[in-house]
Parts: C-alpha cells; sequence; structure tokens
C-alpha cells in the first residue's frame, strides 16, 4: 500500500522534473493508493499558488481539479484516534505533515513524497519513498 502527499500528487499534476520518479514509484507498486482528504485543500493551496504565479492558466484549473479525483486515491478522514497519534508526532513534524505519517503508519504502508524533509522526519514512524 501506499501512500501520497500533496507533494507527490501536484508533482504529477503539475508535470515537475519528480512526475516521473512519482508516476514510476507507482507503475511498480501497483497497489491501492491512500491520502488523507487533508490531500485535497492542500493540492488546491500549491495550484493557487501555481497559478498566482501566472505559472498556470485559470481555465487549466478544473482540468487540474479533475486530474486530481481521476487518481483514484483512496481518501480517508481523521478521526480522534488519529488526531491523537498526531500530537504525538509534533515535536518531529508539523500536523499538516502528521496526517499523512499516521496514515501510512495506521495502514503499514510506504508513505511516498519529494517533500525531503517530511521523507527524513518520517522515517522514524514509517516506510518512506522520497522522490527527488
Amino acid at each position: 500500500m501506499l501512500v501520497l502527499d500533496a507533494s507527490a500528487i501536484c508533482d504529477l499534476l503539475l508535470q515537475t522534473r519528480r512526475a516521473e520518479g512519482v508516476r514510476a514509484t507507482l507503475d511498480d507498486a501497483s497497489e491501492v493508493l491512500h491520502s488523507p482528504s487533508l490531500v485535497v485543500p492542500e493540492s488546491l493551496m500549491v495550484l493557487r499558488r501555481h497559478l498566482l504565479r501566472g505559472a498556470i492558466a485559470r481555465q487549466k484549473m478544473p482540468v487540474l481539479v479533475g486530474h486530481l479525483f481521476d487518481l483514484d486515491v483512496e481518501l480517508h478522514d481523521v478521526d480522534e484516534r488519529t488526531a491523537l497519534r498526531m500530537i504525538e508526532m509534533f515535536t518531529n513534524v508539523t500536523a499538516s505533515d502528521a496526517t499523512y505519517v499516521v496514515l501510512a503508519e495506521a495502514l503499514e504502508a510506504t508513505l511516498v513524497t519529494s517533500d525531503l524533509r517530511l521523507a527524513r522526519a518520517a522515517s522514524r514512524y514509517c516506510d518512506v519513498t522520497a522522490v527527488r
């Protein structure tokens, strides 16, 4: 099983230089993909930043959102047990990042991220594939 964070998903959506590495990781695994539901607003935040910089056109936004939901990622909500586990990680990861780490830990899945800071911190709790 794989847990994708917003950095990996946005690399795919925006076809960054790391997209090939993310795609290869997904192709090699051919497993069910998971993310906390937070991945949707976090991905939209990244897309907004690119929109405001002029890196993507406004008319492309609905297409990118469609691609986001076409990824066939099973979304998971945060419950009380998850939140309690997240706060145990606060000395090492942010609350947002902890949602991905706790999910990967709970599913005994590998976290796929292109955020190298998160990859280093998450490796204390779960398997991580850092895409460069």
